[in-house]
């Protein structure tokens, strides 16, 4: 896959007087969970690729620490600090970065001001095409002249791009059916042989639920992989007829990619699992973060245009109404039958996807060079 291959970045430290070889730059990254492990997950990647391939020393503030717990073996070099103690002490990193909505309490606002702290608001990731106009600008506050600069995730050159790791899609490679099968089998997911096998980590709802009924009603073998909470949240389905559900405990972030990676259909949502179900290549369905003004159907409407572009009509067609109807809108059962009939033509669509998006700049080295270029600091 074109533009993977020669993706370095080795950010350092400050612009200073002298020595070729300067400390590493000290980044502190603020999280505020409103989605769980949405909002922990994106900051969680995020912190482990700064300090994997940038070689920043990451300090991640969040306010709901124990969320990642189970995943600091990932990533031991991060620190990970309670949010709550910025309302009495400040920070001493080079570097602020606010991710997706995070604010700054009084005393770090303060901070950021008097020392002209850089900082970086990294927004969250939609298709819309305002994001090309809006990423990378700064915006001036004119209390204390302090700026804010606008870093946002997008589907284009001109946007901010995706997180992927360096190696990517060279663990993808390795990873073959013998190592899938394998990995099932750790995980008690093994599946049967020949069946359909189906990774579901959608929001809890009527929507979900309906589709576990649908893949119950198709006249061939499914086997549903599915988180035990998310499972339970549900009411707990069993298999019926040709389906099996198979519930498993919370994976870590690379576990989750290789689930995706073990799976012939991927219903993920909001954006983490939304945007590592991409790069996983096969057939998916997206349910968007439901929010109160529908502002999530633009974001649907706005990425299905993007997908869809050079798609088949059949198969725009079966995509858009499928990932509507997670959106509300359509019966999901009624529709899945046709969804999963034409997997054989949609599987190509996806991979086409995929390898159009593996084209772009990673989102590391497009972040790795606005630190360079607009924030002085030594790459």
């Amino acid at each position: 896959m074109a533009g993977h291959v020669a993706e370095s970045a080795s950010l350092r430290g400050c612009v200073s007087g002298g020595g070729s070889d300067p400390p590493p730059i000290k980044i502190d990254l603020l999280c505020q969970v409103i989605d769980n492990f949405g909002d922990a997950g994106i900051c969680w990647r995020l912190a482990r690729q700064l300090d994997a391939e940038i070689g920043a020393r990451v300090t991640l503030w969040i306010d709901q620490t124990e969320i990642l717990r189970p995943w600091l073996h990932q990533a031991p070099a991060v620190r990970v600090v309670d949010s709550a103690r910025l309302r009495d002490e400040r920070p001493e990193g080079d570097l602020l970065i606010a991710a997706i909505g995070a604010e700054l309490p009084p005393l770090l606002r303060r901070h950021v001001g008097e020392h002209r702290l850089p900082w970086i608001r990294y927004e969250y990731l939609t298709a819309e095409p305002w994001v090309d106009g809006c990423h990378a600008l700064p915006s001036i506050k004119p209390t204390d002249g302090a700026i804010e600069w606008y870093f946002t995730p997008g589907f284009t050159p001109a946007s901010g791009g995706l997180l992927r790791e360096r190696d990517l899609f060279t663990r993808q490679a390795a990873f073959g059916a013998r190592a899938a099968a394998q990995w099932r089998l750790q995980h008690g997911l093994q599946g049967r042989p020949g069946s359909l096998r189906v990774c579901l980590f959608g929001y809890a709802g009527k929507p979900l639920a309906h589709l576990i009924e649908g893949f119950g009603r198709l006249a061939q073998p499914v086997d549903v992989f599915i988180a035990r909470s998310l499972h339970q949240a549900l009411g707990s389905p069993a298999g019926q007829d040709q389906m099996r559900v198979w519930p498993h405990d919370w994976l870590d972030q690379d576990d989750f990619d290789r689930l995706l990676w073990s799976s012939d259909v991927n219903l993920v949502r909001g954006e983490e699992s939304w945007v590592r179900a991409q790069w996983a290549g096969h057939p998916m369905i997206w349910q968007p973060y439901q929010q109160a003004d529908d502002a999530h159907h633009v974001k649907l409407q706005a990425f299905l245009d993007r997908l869809l572009e050079n798609a088949a009509p059949d198969d725009a067609d079966v995509v858009r109404r499928m990932m509507w109807s997670m959106s509300g809108r359509g019966d999901c059962a009624q529709i899945l039958p046709s969804f999963v009939s034409r997997l054989p033509w949609l599987r190509p669509l996806y991979t086409r996807w995929r390898g159009h998006l593996a084209g772009q700049t990673s989102l590391m080295n497009r972040l790795s060079a606005f630190m360079r270029d607009q924030l002085q600091f030594r790459v």
